[in-house]
C-alpha cells in the first residue's frame, strides 16, 4: 500500500522562474543598496539579472522586496547557497513565500530537494522552521519523504515539531518516512522525540506504513523499539499485520507476530490476515500465518475464504498448502460456488487435481443453480476436466434446479468427444 498526502510538485531544474503575469511597469529608481558581485555563471547571471531589475524598475504590483523574494525562492530552489546569502543580503525575507506553489517557503524548497549548506543559512537567517504550506507541509515534512538525512537532523536539532500533521490525510514526517522505509530518516525523528503512536485522520500509523513497504523491516523493527502499538488499526479495521500480510512482506510478518499480533483478527470487511496473503498468493507469509494458528476456515463478511481466495487467484502452492493445513475444500464463497468449481471454470486443471486429491467432491453443486463441475467442464468445452471428473465420481445424471444437465451443457457448445464421454458413462439428457 503506497501511502502520502499530496504534497506540490516542485520544480529542481535550476534557474526556473516562476513569474506571475506581465504587468504594466513604471519607471523608477529603486535604492535597495544591491551588492551582487561579479557573475560567475549563467545561473548567477539570472539571480544578478533579476535583482538588478529592482535597482531600474519597479512593476506597479512588484516592490524591491517582491523581487528580493523572488530571487531568494530562486536559489534555494537550485541550493545555491552563496546566491541565498545575495538575496538576503538585498532585503529578502528568509520567509517569503511561493504563492503559486501553495506558499512554498525558501526553507520548504531547500530542504525538499536536499540543499543542507543552503538550509542551515536560511535557518540562521531566521527562517520559520515550523511555517507550514497551504497544505500544512512543514521543511521537515518534505526533508522526511525524501529522506534527506542531515537537513532533518539539522531541523530536529533547531526544534522542528515532529508531530506536526499536513492536511491531506495527516500524515506526520514519521508516517512519511516510514512509508517509504527510510530508516535512518525514521531513527532521527524518533530520537527527537515524535510520537511513534500518532496517526493520521484514518488511523494509520507509522508502523502500518513501515509494513506496507516492502523494504520496511529494519523501520518496523525501529518502531517497535520506539514503543509503536502493534494492534492500533485505521479506521478500516485493519493493523500492520493485515498490511504486511497484503504485501506479502513475510519478514515483517513475523516481526509482528513475534511481538505479539493477534493472526486472526479481522479488520472491518472480516478479512484476516490469512484470507488477505492467500489473495496475494505469497506462500512464505501464508506459512507463517498458519504455524501462528491462523484458522484456515475463517470467511470474510462475503464469504470469501483463503482456499477460495487461493483458487480465485489461481495460486496453486498456496491452494494445496491451505488445504493440507485443513482448509474445507468444498466451503462455498460469496458467489455460492465450491473452490473446485471455480477452478473447474477456468479450466485450471493443476488445481482441480489438487482440490480433489485434498478431498473436494465432485458432485457439490453450485447453491445458487445447483450445477456441478461436470456441467461447468462439459459447456466450457474442458475434455480433461470431464474425463477427470468422471473419473473422480461424479454423476452424469445430475440435473440443475432448472433440469440442465451436463449432456445438455456439451450439447449446446457442439463438443461431440464430450458428449461421447458422457454417454458413455450413462449420462441422459
Amino acid at each position: 500500500m503506497y501511502r502520502s498526502g499530496s504534497i506540490f510538485r516542485v520544480r529542481r531544474r535550476a534557474g526556473t522562474i516562476h513569474l506571475p503575469p506581465a504587468v504594466a511597469c513604471k519607471r523608477e529608481r529603486a535604492s535597495i543598496g544591491l551588492t551582487i558581485k561579479v557573475a560567475d555563471s549563467l545561473f548567477l547571471q539570472t539571480i544578478a539579472g533579476v535583482l538588478l531589475l529592482a535597482s531600474t524598475s519597479v512593476c506597479a504590483q512588484r516592490t524591491p522586496e517582491d523581487v528580493a523574494n523572488l530571487a531568494l525562492l530562486m536559489a534555494a530552489e537550485a541550493g545555491r547557497a552563496e546566491l541565498v546569502g545575495y538575496a538576503l543580503e538585498n532585503g529578502a525575507d528568509p520567509n517569503a513565500r511561493d504563492v503559486a506553489r501553495g506558499r512554498l517557503t525558501p526553507l520548504m524548497l531547500a530542504a525538499t530537494n536536499g540543499h543542507l549548506e543552503t538550509s542551515l543559512r536560511l535557518l540562521a537567517a531566521g527562517a520559520d522552521i515550523n511555517a507550514r504550506s497551504s497544505e500544512n507541509w512543514t521543511a521537515l515534512m518534505f526533508a522526511a519523504r525524501f529522506d534527506h538525512r542531515e537537513i532533518v537532523a539539522a531541523l530536529m536539532g533547531g526544534g522542528a515539531n515532529p508531530d506536526l500533521a499536513e492536511s491531506s490525510r495527516g500524515n506526520t514526517a514519521l508516517i512519511e518516512a516510514a512509508s517509504r522505509a527510510h530508516e535512518s530518516t525514521v531513527r532521527q525523528l524518533i530520537q527527537g522525540g515524535a510520537d511513534p503512536n500518532k496517526s493520521a485522520t484514518d488511523g494509520y500509523t507509522a508502523l502500518m506504513g513501515a509494513a506496507s513497504a516492502r523494504t520496511g523491516l529494519s523501520t518496523a523493527v525501529e518502531l517497535i523499539a520506539a514503543g509503536a502499538r502493534i494492534e492500533d488499526q485505521s479506521e478500516d479495521g485493519r493493523r500492520a499485520l493485515h498490511l504486511a500480510a497484503t504485501r506479502g512482506n513475510a519478514h515483517t510478518v513475523e516481526l509482528l507476530l513475534l511481538n505479539g499480533a493477534d493472526a486472526d483478527r479481522p479488520d472491518d470487511d472480516g478479512h484476516t490476515p490469512l484470507l488477505l496473503a492467500a489473495s496475494s498468493g505469497n506462500l512464505e507469509t501464508v506459512v507463517l500465518l498458519l504455524d501462528a494458528g491462523a484458522d484456515s476456515n475463517q470467511r470474510a463478511r462475503d464469504g470469501a475464504s483463503p482456499l477460495g481466495n487461493a483458487v480465485l487467484g489461481r495460486h496453486l502452492v498456496v491452494a494445496g498448502r491451505l488445504a493440507a493445513a485443513g482448509a474445507d475444500v468444498n466451503l462455498t464463497g460469496e458467489s455460492g460456488r465450491t473452490p473446485l468449481i471455480d477452478a473447474v471454470r477456468t479450466g485450471y486443471t493443476a488445481m482441480v487435481n489438487v482440490l480433489l486429491a485434498a478431498g473436494a467432491d465432485p458432485n457439490t453443486a453450485d447453491a445458487d443453480d445447483g450445477r456441478t463441475p461436470l456441467m461447468y467442464a462439459a459447456n466450457h468445452g474442458f475434455a480433461d476436466l470431464v474425463d477427470l471428473l468422471l473419473a473422480r465420481g461424479a454423476d452424469p445424471r445430475a440435473r440443475a434446479v432448472d433440469g440442465w444437465t451436463a449432456l445438455a451443457a456439451a450439447e449446446m457448445v457442439g463438443e461431440e468427444g464430450i458428449i461421447a464421454a458422457l454417454k458413455a458413462a450413462g449420462a441422459t439428457r
